[in-house]
């Protein structure tokens, strides 16, 4: 069975689960939805996926769309 907090966030160091390979319990940050220039630092800045808290906070970081 897989630990609900198998992952530690690369950002926050927060306990996680990722999902993104578990089709049993998926991966909860399918629901955020993040810009192209967003995932591109983050994919510059850190090795593996962040906890669902810390893709939240980038969200509302990001300016309003025109």
């Amino acid at each position: 069975m897989t630990s609900a907090r198998d992952d530690l966030c690369p950002r926050c160091g927060a306990g996680f689960h990722c999902g993104v390979h578990d089709a049993a319990v998926p991966c909860p940050c399918t629901t955020v939805r993040l810009d192209a220039a967003t995932l591109a630092t983050l994919r510059e800045r850190f090795d593996g996926c962040l906890c669902l808290r810390c893709l939240a906070e980038l969200a509302r970081q990001e300016p309003a769309p025109h």
